[in-house]
């Protein structure tokens, strides 16, 4: 157990290294304007995004050769070690080229195929966010821990993030409209890994994820997540039931105390991830 905590916090530092060096560029060309191409029918990539990945690559690889390393813009290089590395260069792209400051670089690390920590960095505001398995979450120097408290439902603030395709489908606009008859704000900001800090923080109170991929595909998601399980915050599927595998769970509910929770969930109890029904 001393082993592996030595060897967390080891990889705690060089991931947070690499966060911060990987959003220097992003504030390098934050405002300015970037060319713009589809790596998918739905998803943007920039020139900024490959910069970042490549920067906080180079930096991972040169200190652990021989880890994997998986992220969003280039392939993944494989290892020999029980150590993965998971990079999303740059959460809330859109937000990026309209020159909204809500991005964010996230960086995961698993061993034997288990989260053990994540840190996602807030380049504009140059607030780090991190978290290890059993240590606890932090916001830069301070210890992050959620209160055990939450507004009724009808005073919080909640967020909804969905996979591009899905945004405008029958029972997603169906989803919005009966979460926004309940709660006082309903959000999509574009940038998950920040809602997972700002839901630790008690700035929002719940999110709900709907998809039918699973959540360890989206590294921003997986770190962002980490934290808020670290801080101590309740996450369970659209049933309520607890999650006892992170990377592989799909649509996910969180909030920042049990009972709403529970509440958030008899709303979207039975909402198809996706479909146009």
């Amino acid at each position: 157990m001393a082993d592996s905590q030595v060897l967390a916090s080891e990889l705690m530092q060089v991931a947070q290294v690499a966060a911060k060096a990987g959003g220097k560029i992003i504030k390098q060309f934050f405002g300015q304007e970037v060319t713009v191409r589809l790596k998918s029918s739905t998803e943007e990539v920039t020139q900024v995004d490959l910069d970042t990945e490549h920067v906080i690559r180079n930096i991972i690889s040169t200190r652990y050769p021989e880890h994997t390393i998986r992220g969003e813009e280039f392939a993944d290089q494989r290892g020999n070690s029980a150590v993965d590395w998971f990079i999303d260069p740059l959460d809330g792209t859109s937000n990026f080229v309209m020159g909204i400051p809500y991005v964010a670089t996230c960086i995961s690390v698993a061993l034997h195929h288990q989260m053990i920590l994540s840190v996602v960095y807030q380049p504009i505001l140059e607030d780090t966010f991190s978290a290890i398995l059993g240590k606890g979450a932090m916001m830069n120097t301070l210890p992050l821990v959620r209160s055990l408290e939450a507004p009724a439902l009808d005073r919080c603030v909640i967020s909804l993030v969905l996979p591009f395709k899905a945004r405008e489908m029958a029972s997603v606009r169906i989803l919005r409209e009966d979460l926004r008859a309940v709660c006082h704000r309903l959000v999509e900001n574009w940038a998950p890994s920040i809602d997972w800090c700002l839901l630790s923080l008690g700035k929002i109170h719940g999110l709900v994820y709907i998809s039918e991929t699973e959540l360890g595909s989206d590294p921003g998601m997986v770190a962002g997540a980490l934290i808020f399980i670290a801080s101590g915050g309740v996450i369970t599927d659209l049933s309520g039931n607890p999650i006892s595998d992170l990377a592989q769970a799909k649509s996910v509910v969180a909030a920042t105390s049990v009972e709403l929770c529970r509440q958030i969930c008899r709303i979207v109890e039975g909402y198809p991830p996706q479909g146009n029904t």
